[in-house]
């Protein structure tokens, strides 16, 4: 039986070459078949069950999916609180399953939310990924519907805020980690929210000409292309 380090180095090198499967079936393999229960295995379990969900168009499955992933992701944090990566993965997997639960649930995590997505970026401060994860989560606290609001007001006495300076803020930190055609979009979406355009036009450019290796980052800069044709 291979060793959990040697699991992580493989389904790290998968996740690379974006094996969504072959990191899904390692995985998979050595938690639930082996059970090997170390906290690094789990929540790239928990990760792993999100990409699988992530390819599919059946909401039940999705649904199936990311509990899971919730799952595995709550068992890594149980046995080690101060994993970066688990932070990350809970918030990304709780934001998800927000997607299927009533409203005052949904509301509710949307705070848990932000507390992983901080508490990783305490423990690395030079993941991109979770600054970009953050930053998604500011720009649903600007999306939040009336409704929403009315009800974070009844619940809680307040909704989550977060401004969309704050918002550019931590999407600048991610760029300044790792330049992705996704965050960048994301960068032009805001800086247009916020009424400046030349500097929108100047981001959604940026993304078009990143590198794009997979079929999703080619769709992305497909999309950057056209919002840029729009301004």
């Amino acid at each position: 039986m291979s060793s959990w380090r040697d699991i992580v180095t493989k389904a790290e090198a998968l996740k690379d070459k974006e094996d969504v499967q072959g990191t899904f079936s390692l995985l998979s393999n050595a938690v639930y078949d082996n059970h090997q229960h170390h906290s690094e295995l789990l929540w790239r379990l928990g990760r792993a069950h999100y990409d699988v969900a992530q390819e599919s168009t059946d909401k039940k499955y999705v649904e199936a999916q990311c509990r899971k992933g919730l799952d595995r992701v709550a068992e890594s944090l149980a046995a080690e609180e101060a994993s970066a990566g688990a932070h990350k993965w809970k918030g990304i997997l709780l934001g998800c399953v927000s997607d299927f639960i009533p409203t005052k649930e949904k509301i509710a995590s949307t705070y848990v939310m932000k507390q992983h997505f901080e508490r990783s970026i305490e423990l690395n401060e030079r993941d991109s990924t979770a600054h970009h994860c953050l930053a998604k989560w500011c720009w649903a606290m600007n999306q939040i519907s009336w409704i929403e609001r009315q009800a974070a007001n009844v619940l809680f006495g307040k909704p989550p805020t977060c401004s969309l300076e704050q918002c550019k803020d931590s999407l600048l930190r991610s760029d300044a980690i790792d330049k992705t055609v996704h965050n960048q979009i994301m960068l032009g979406d805001v800086t247009l929210r916020m009424g400046n355009r030349e500097e929108s036009a100047k981001w959604y450019s940026s993304a078009a000409s990143l590198p794009a290796v997979s079929l999703n980052q080619q769709r992305q800069q497909q999309e950057a292309a056209k919002k840029l044709a729009s301004l």
